[in-house]
């Protein structure tokens, strides 16, 4: 059973966002529904642990800088299971379940640009996930992604932000994995994949693992002359080690 979630904006600036889900049996046919969730909150990634989906609710316009941690079983009726998740304005939280039972949480806040502060937060939880400890990362990450491999280790994708630059004129690397130690928050470089830099036409790192490899998709507009408007979208297959290093037979292959 196959869950898509998204949020409509309207282009009015007093009109509530509305949350948007479709579900679908074998993945060619899906039903259209509206999640009962809470007006002005948009659901980020949503992670699927023992018999519900746990997901960041973000408020938007008369909620804006307000989270919560969401559950739900059915994809269309949600519960608030942590009201108070750090204040903030972040970009697509995202929530991993590893292997030992315990929950990450990944947040990148750089929505701002006046009131913008340079990290990324690490979240920790155990059963039954209402309890959070939080850890600053090293460095800062924009548009990042988070996965738990089988072995335990998180791996992240996204790129990195030079603090010393505002947003209006970044400089962001290309599409990069780094492995991450949550305890301490410290980001170790893996690789980088053939992408652009541009802050809006190059991301959304997408991360599955499957077949004993990680299938990485992104947008980027690095063979479109970093075009404003238009991009491609990629699939990197990559062959992790043991060590934490990859393949340099598949190091950043594009599909």
């Amino acid at each position: 059973h196959l869950m898509l979630f998204t949020a409509a904006e309207s282009g009015d600036p007093k009109a509530k966002d509305r949350s948007i889900g479709w579900s679908s049996q074998d993945g060619f046919d899906w039903t259209a529904y509206e999640p009962a969730i809470e007006g002005d909150s948009r659901l980020s990634r949503m992670a699927w642990h023992v018999d519900r989906w746990f997901g960041v609710a973000q408020g938007h316009k008369t909620r804006r800088g307000t989270t919560s941690l969401v559950t739900t079983t059915d994809g269309k009726t949600f519960r608030t299971h942590v009201p108070d998740f750090p204040t903030g304005i972040y970009y697509e939280p995202s929530i991993v379940f590893s292997q030992r039972d315990t929950a990450f949480c990944l947040l990148s806040m750089w929505q701002n640009a006046k009131q913008i502060k340079p990290y990324c937060r690490i979240g920790s939880a155990v059963s039954p996930y209402r309890k959070w400890s939080w850890k600053q990362l090293d460095e800062w990450r924009v548009d990042p992604n988070m996965i738990a491999l089988p072995d335990n280790r998180l791996v992240v994708a996204g790129r990195k932000y030079d603090p010393s630059t505002s947003l209006a004129f970044p400089k962001l690397s290309q599409i990069t994995l780094w492995s991450l130690e949550p305890v301490s928050g410290k980001l170790t470089e893996m690789l980088s994949l053939r992408s652009g830099t541009n802050l809006f036409t190059s991301g959304s790192p997408g991360l599955v693992w499957y077949d004993d490899h990680l299938w990485i998709s992104y947008n980027s507009s690095h063979e479109l002359d970093n075009s404003k408007s238009r991009t491609l979208i990629y699939l990197a297959k990559v062959k992790l080690t043991e060590t934490g290093g990859t393949d340099s037979r598949k190091r950043g292959t594009n599909r």
